[in-house]
């Protein structure tokens, strides 16, 4: 009897540790998120939100609130709601570009990068970065994932580079940044965002 009762703290110690492993081999990777993510945008059939958008100059700042709606045989639109200046101005985009045809008045800002990415683009190319762009490093932390696109390559703080945090649990996205060169251009922070086509990722 006593030989019996003691493998049966052995056992227990053994079913513990493969209980564990199990629960580990299970949990997803902030790397394995961001693909999923992406794999849900590239997926993505239509989506309406409203965003906050900053695009920053440098010497001068321009600030508006954009209702945007995708859909992906349309193509999208982004309409200012604020400020009251330039509020209705609407701009246009085909699916899977960026580069944008307005509706009556267009806004003329000036491009925010070389390549000549205006403040309304900013919101397409983010878009794409995160639908189509190259994962060059994830980080999570407190519930947030935070993911860096930029090309295959690149050296960090050279050419265009898109930061975009999500929740790690809904992947909704919450804010979002472009960079050139280093220097920060645009950010935007997400006020409603609703996607549709979800019922395509997979189980």
């Amino acid at each position: 009897m006593g030989r019996r009762f003691r493998w049966f703290p052995l056992m227990m110690s053994l079913l513990l540790l493969a209980g564990c492993a199990a629960g580990e081999q299970g949990k997803q990777s902030a790397e394995d998120k961001a693909l999923a993510i992406q794999k849900e945008f590239d997926r993505m059939t239509a989506c309406t939100g409203r965003f906050s958008l900053t695009a920053d100059y440098g010497e001068r700042t321009f600030e508006c609130v954009v209702d945007a709606a995708y859909d992906q045989v349309t193509g999208g639109a982004l309409t200012i709601a604020e400020p009251e200046l330039v509020k209705g101005v609407t701009a246009r985009f085909n699916a899977g570009e960026t580069s944008l045809s307005y509706d009556g008045f267009s806004l003329e800002l000036g491009p925010l990068t070389d390549e000549g990415i205006s403040p309304m683009e900013t919101l397409p190319t983010l878009w794409r970065q995160v639908s189509q762009g190259y994962i060059a490093a994830v980080a999570e932390k407190d519930g947030e994932l935070t993911v860096t696109y930029r090309p295959d390559g690149q050296s960090p703080g050279r050419g265009l580079e898109a930061v975009v945090i999500f929740d790690g649990e809904s992947h909704k996205p919450l804010s979002g940044e472009l960079f050139w060169d280093g220097s920060r251009v645009a950010a935007v922070e997400v006020q409603e965002f609703q996607m549709m086509g979800e019922e395509k990722r997979d189980s």
